[in-house]
């Protein structure tokens, strides 16, 4: 019996424990250095991970902010509304008109197609304003970098566009000093050819192509804010001429009609000047008088007949510019140019 339990006992014996231990190599004072380590290394990534947040709060808050509802000032500005040229006829049966892709395109209406005439990477590149095609569809005529003077006025930068190439020209008087393109008053072709009309310092020139080296002066009597010729004075370009032209030629170009304005009896009115358009083009640009600058508001003058003292002298005249080639000076056709001043009916002198 005794034998028995003994070998049960033996049965229930746990085997012996046969663990290796390894001792750690490190010292005391290198495990310390570990443990810092590791601490460190967390608290960069927690800093770390906080710049994240606080540039992406930071974000939401300035897209909210910048992204906000619209202002009363945004809605009656023309800012969020499409900016599309205006299309044009250039014959009976040919019209031009902006296409959705932003280029220029070509309806004929003979056939009922469409080409393309002016790709959208020459629109966006010279952020076109406006447009003007010569009958014989192999020019186009640019407006861009527009700078208001007045309600209807303005100075802008022209450029040609040939169609046959895809070459554009930027428009420049040859008797200007510099380098750069002018800024005109006011820019277009002479009837259904191929030669510009053009209008700087109030005065009107004549190109008879687009690549002609040389510009005809049609008038020299312009005096800025005084004289204009081709172009209105501020009273009639308010209340007559809702248009930055006053000129008119005949279809063939052969004749041209212009107006004449001498300011130079009416009266001065200066007032102050608000805005950012200061340091825009100088007399070239704007019939204002000079602007004063002070502690008060700058001024400008400008001349306004008041009740009672002269309106401005406007004169109608008809230029034949079939006698101009290309050989004549600009000497010669100031005194040679077969002119007539048109005068209103009998009727109405003295009114």
């Amino acid at each position: 019996m005794n034998a028995s339990v003994n070998v049960e006992r033996n049965s229930w014996r746990l085997p012996p424990d046969e663990t290796v231990q390894v001792a750690d190599p490190r010292t005391k004072e290198e495990i310390k250095e570990d443990s810092y380590g590791d601490s460190g290394h967390n608290w960069k990534s927690i800093i770390f991970a906080l710049l994240v947040i606080g540039f992406v709060i930071a974000g939401i808050v300035t897209a909210i902010y910048l992204l906000g509802r619209l202002t009363l000032e945004e809605c009656l500005q023309e800012d969020l509304s499409p900016h599309r040229l205006p299309p044009a006829w250039v014959t009976h049966d040919k019209f031009v008109y902006q296409a959705d892709d932003g280029s220029l395109a070509l309806l004929d209406t003979s056939n009922n197609s469409v080409s393309l005439l002016v790709s959208n990477h020459t629109l966006r590149q010279l952020n076109v304003q406006g447009f003007q095609c010569s009958s014989n569809l192999r020019y186009v005529l640019f407006k861009h970098d527009v700078k208001p003077v007045f309600k209807h006025t303005f100075t802008a930068l022209y450029t040609v566009y040939d169609v046959t190439n895809d070459h554009h020209t930027p428009l420049r008087l040859h008797a200007s000093p510099r380098v750069q393109p002018t800024r005109l008053q006011y820019t277009a072709w002479l009837g259904n050819s191929t030669s510009l009309l053009m209008i700087s310092d109030n005065n009107i020139f004549l190109r008879m192509s687009p690549s002609a080296p040389e510009d005809k002066r049609l008038t020299d009597t312009g005096v800025p804010g005084i004289i204009y010729n081709g172009v209105p004075d501020w009273l009639y370009q308010e209340e007559v001429l809702p248009k930055p032209e006053a000129l008119w030629p005949s279809p063939d170009g052969s004749l041209l009609l212009y107006a004449s304005f001498n300011d130079t009896k009416v009266t001065s009115l200066e007032f102050p000047w608000f805005g950012n358009q200061m340091g825009q083009d100088g007399a070239s640009s704007s019939p204002a008088g000079i602007v004063k600058k002070g502690s008060f508001p700058p001024s400008k003058s400008v001349r306004y007949p008041t009740p009672g003292s002269p309106n401005p002298e406007v004169c109608l005249w008809i230029h034949d510019l079939t006698n101009i080639t290309a050989d004549t000076t600009n000497e010669t056709l100031i005194t040679s140019l077969d002119r007539i001043m048109l005068k209103p009916p009998t009727t109405l002198d003295g009114q």
